[in-house]
């Protein structure tokens, strides 16, 4: 009996860490789920918001042509107004801050889920995919930070769409601009997109590394999960340090190539002829930094 005992309370022990991870699995299971049908069911703001950001025509948005038609008008009606009928211009777009606020709430939430280890970065990028990783500048307009948009598609719509955004609070624009970064490393781990866009956005990152670095470790630390930074400190690094098998899952490199933006520590020689091996450049390509 006094061997029994002991064996007992062990397996009591197992059998309640068992039921704790079952309920924990469970519960996680239908986080996520809701999470999905939440951003599924936000799929028309977003698509509209593309449109709103990138023009009526944007063939990145899979909006209807009747969608695409009422963004066309709204544009035309916004731009036509004169500058001192205010009132009427910002009821025309009222209907459209709508749809961004739910679209911003929604990311701000995500990112806080994910901040607080409710869920993964892997599990987020399930959720959204590359869709939502190729459009930085969308997410940087959402939240009023697009000054360096490269991405113009009418200039005079361009310095009309800001009135649109209710500018957010730094913590919320903190919380989203990292949280976009962490989905683009994903990715790129992933190799989920074309290789010069990969290219592209870490020579473009490069100048934000410290920023994002420092957003992650602050936000991190708010919460006293200052050890995750480990994990999110490397995840960060493969937007501006690309490893060079998501380069070769990406498609050949195109225009202009920086080789300090490839992870592997080599003489830059040795790069370009793994690169020329690997396929990922052409044999006669010579464009490199």
């Amino acid at each position: 009996m006094q061997h029994i005992a002991p064996i007992a309370a062990l397996a009591v022990s197992f059998l309640a860490l068992l039921i704790s991870w079952i309920n924990y699995r469970s519960e996680h299971t239908t986080l996520t789920t809701s999470l999905r049908r939440d951003w599924e069911a936000l799929s028309t703001d977003w698509n509209r918001a593309i449109l709103l950001h990138r023009g009526w025509d944007d063939v990145y948005s899979t909006s209807s042509m009747d969608t695409r038609k009422e963004v066309k008008k709204l544009i035309r009606t916004v731009r036509n107004t004169k500058n001192h009928d205010l009132s009427f211009r910002l009821a025309t777009i009222a209907a459209e801050r709508a749809g961004i606020e739910r679209l911003r709430r929604y990311f701000y939430s995500v990112s806080d889920l994910a901040l607080n280890g409710k869920i993964s970065i892997k599990e987020l990028y399930g959720i959204f995919g590359p869709e939502f990783a190729r459009h930085r500048q969308l997410l940087a307009w959402l939240v009023g930070d697009d000054k360096n948009d490269d991405y113009k598609s009418d200039d005079e719509w361009v310095s009309l769409r800001g009135q649109l955004i209710i500018s957010p609070f730094h913590q919320e624009t903190r919380q989203l601009r990292l949280l976009h970064t962490m989905v683009w490393a994903e990715c790129i781990a992933r190799g989920d997109t074309y290789a010069h866009l990969m290219m592209e956005h870490a020579i473009r990152l490069a100048a934000d590394r410290s920023k994002h670095q420092l957003d992650a470790l602050v936000l991190l630390a708010e919460r006293w999960r200052l050890y995750a930074y480990v994990q999110w400190g490397w995840h960060l690094r493969k937007t501006v340090k690309i490893p060079i098998r998501s380069l070769a899952r990406g498609g050949p490199l195109l225009g202009e190539i920086d080789t300090s933006r490839i992870a592997w520590a080599m003489p830059k020689p040795l790069k370009v002829r793994l690169l020329r091996r690997m396929g990922i450049v052409e044999e006669d390509y010579h464009s490199f930094q």
